[in-house]
């Protein structure tokens, strides 16, 4: 055991130093990818042991060298077993066969030994005693102080101000300073008293503290740092992730409060609050305060580079290096059949024409949700969003498509005669998701003005009223929101519940008698029903927009439901024969989504036309699952034995496809059966 922790320690110091020099590199010399680039390296640290063992066992053994193994047993002494540690190199030993476990203490026999020394635990016994005593101490340390912060979490009192934005805020008299355990954001009881600009401050602090998940880093890094206390790594790491943190959500607080000075000064005052709670995220470590002041002192704006490309690059880097420090380097690894990696075909970024480019900015509008897309340029590339939303980057792939970095999507520009871009193709999941129309700024502009309007009324306060029983009862039911989305609302008493299948339920509360708030986040729901009568449809008010769910019948919410189960469910990969495989390769089509199925050895691949690909395994001789996405694939042969039909199960919803050729769409020739797009720049 003791053999295997020190190498995978080992292995992580050496990738740790790699990322470290990588991370010299100007180009990321950014908090947020140092970030990204040191979390990476925790989770690979955490599971070292267990991918070195994975690794080690996906390879052939190494052969014994004959001359050597005969100089390693002594005389009169007999062959050592085969996988003895000095015989075997130490990267191609199987666990059991660690150091720590290598023969017993009677029938080592070592040249030199002392009569007497056997009376004695032999030093890796020592080792592992103590290695086993601090390693329990600090887990039972770190156990303690989860269960104490998840008590005073829990006996905290929610806060529903208006400020805490729809967050889970709690006073607790147990802290003095603000903090943040999990999602809940825990906050002193004279927090209400403090200055709004304080308040916010602290509040756009914490919060992104919970976005990025940082407790549960920090949990894990501190979990790996009592697994592997020996390593100096350990304990370094858990410190430079904790720090990188801090300084992340320093600039996110910086953002929303757009006052560099006034930030300084509230980080300085929450410092004076020395009480610490174990196990939680702490604002203002006095530790740390100094440095962080100077910084955001010092600094004239917030980092924003080319993020995206530069994030990817970097972890395609780090993974890179996560690998090489994982796998043996040998030869035979060459021999090692890949069979279970994914499959995929990224996109390449090509540079065009600047006047392209310029041609596609602007606001395109779809005409049927009123969804509206804004489109800017960066550079040689494009960033796009909607109304509301995140901004994303997407480059191009030739003239007239792009594809977006951070989601697999892409979009079709389409143009007049002139050039000028008049429409986008938005493609999402494979399929022509929707259609957009160039706008007016005028009109965007008018669009973003309702939006705001909405998103202002969304956010104001509510006050909660009583409903009788029978009232809420006619609300009762399911709502189809869309054709993959169904909102069920129940009745407990005189309190209503609503839940999106495979989603949380949460509580809606009325202030009139047909409009109910959420308090778990900025949403209404408005029902609409005639008079004495149950509820017809309802409206989501959510995110600046209107959306309206006619209702359904339960058995059509009891069926997508089933759909969603099966979708789910685990399933067990089987052998298929090869001719077999062979015949449900092609190409099939429906009017807005191609799929190819190629052969990947013993499985298939599938490949959305303008997607990346992934592999599928079956699990009957004509039933197939993702491992990567909740999807299977049943393929539909006639009665002759052709495969005419393919069903892509997704997301509760089945889709047919039929099939338009025999071509033998190998790995090597996917290209030519894609689905060509008809529109192009002229």
């Amino acid at each position: 055991m003791l053999a295997l922790l020190g190498g995978a320690a080992i292995r992580s110091f050496v990738l740790a130093a790699g990322v470290w020099l990588t991370l010299r590199v100007p180009a990321v010399r950014h908090t947020r990818l140092h970030l990204t680039a040191w979390t990476i390296v925790l989770v690979a640290a955490l599971l070292m042991p267990v991918a070195t063992e994975v690794a080690s066992g996906l390879l052939p053994p190494a052969p014994l060298a004959p001359p050597a193994m005969s100089l390693l047993v002594p005389s009169g002494i007999g062959p050592r077993p085969r996988h003895d540690a000095a015989a075997v190199p130490a990267r191609n030993l199987p666990g059991p066969f660690s150091a720590a476990r290598t023969g017993d203490a009677g029938t080592t026999h070592m040249i030199g030994r002392p009569a007497g020394a056997a009376r004695w635990p032999e030093w890796h016994r020592l080792a592992l005693l103590t290695y086993a005593i601090v390693c329990c101490g600090l887990l039972a340390r770190l156990a303690l102080g989860v269960l104490l912060a998840a008590r005073v979490a829990r006996a905290a009192t929610p806060l529903g101000e208006s400020w805490a934005r729809g967050h889970d805020v709690r006073l607790s008299n147990a802290i003095c300073a603000p903090a943040t355990f999990g999602s809940i954001i825990l906050l002193p009881p004279d927090c209400p008293g403090w200055p709004l600009i304080t308040r916010m401050a602290v509040l756009a602090h914490e919060a992104a503290h919970v976005e990025r998940r940082d407790f549960h880093i920090q949990l894990a890094a501190t979990l790996h740092r009592a697994i592997f206390w020996f390593s100096p790594l350990s304990w370094w790491l858990r410190r430079k992730l904790a720090d990188l943190a801090e300084v992340v959500c320093d600039d996110a607080a910086i953002l929303d409060l757009q006052d560099r000075a006034a930030y300084a000064a509230i980080l300085l005052e929450m410092s004076d609050r020395t009480t610490e709670l174990p196990a939680c995220v702490a604002m203002a470590r006095p530790a740390t305060v100094p440095a962080r002041v100077r910084r955001i002192l010092a600094g004239t704006q917030i980092q924003t580079p080319a993020y995206a490309w530069r994030r990817a690059t970097l972890i395609g880097c780090t993974l890179g290096m996560v690998a090489m420090a994982t796998f043996p380097l040998t030869a035979d690894l060459a021999t090692a059949e890949p069979d279970n990696a994914p499959q995929q075909t990224p996109r390449q970024p090509i540079a065009i024409d600047s006047k392209l480019l310029d041609a596609d900015v602007g606001y395109y509008q779809d005409m049927q949700t009123g969804s509206l897309m804004i489109v800017t340029r960066d550079g040689d590339h494009l960033l796009t969003g909607r109304l509301g939303g995140s901004r994303y980057v997407e480059y191009p792939y030739t003239n007239y498509d792009f594809f977006l970095t951070d989601l697999p999507q892409t979009n079709h520009f389409v143009t007049s005669a002139s050039g000028a871009a008049v429409q986008v193709i938005h493609y999402q999941g494979g399929s022509e998701g929707e259609v957009l129309d160039r706008v007016s700024t005028e009109t965007a502009l008018r669009l973003k003005s309702q939006h705001d309007r909405h998103v202002a009324e969304e956010l104001l306060p509510r006050t909660k009223i009583k409903l009788d029983e029978a009232v809420l009862a006619n609300y009762v039911g399911y709502y189809q929101i869309s054709p993959m989305k169904i909102i069920a609302i129940t009745r407990e008493g005189v309190q209503l519940f609503a839940q999106t299948i495979n989603e949380g339920r949460f509580p809606v509360f009325p202030y009139t008698d047909q409009d109910f708030f959420y308090t778990s986040t900025a949403a209404q729901i408005t029902f609409v029903k005639p008079a004495d009568a149950v509820a017809t449809a309802l409206i989501l008010h959510k995110d600046g927009k209107d959306r309206v769910a006619p209702r359904i019948g339960p058995e059509a919410a009891e069926q997508m439901q089933r759909r969603w189960d099966d979708e789910r469910k685990p399933h067990v990969r089987i052998v298929v024969d090869d001719a077999l495989l062979d015949r449900y390769v092609g190409r099939y089509v429906t009017s807005d989504m191609t799929v190819i199925i190629t052969r990947g050895g013993s499985h298939l691949i599938a490949e959305v036309a303008g997607y990346p690909e992934y592999s599928i395994y079956p699990y009957t001789d004509r039933d197939f699952f993702a491992t990567e996405y909740p999807t299977q694939y049943s393929f539909v042969a006639s009665r002759d034995g052709r495969v005419i039909q393919l069903v892509k199960h997704s997301f509760g919803v089945d889709k047919t496809l039929r099939r338009v050729d025999q071509a033998d769409c190998s790995s090597n020739a996917v290209t030519p059966c894609l689905l060509d797009r008809s529109a192009s720049r002229r």
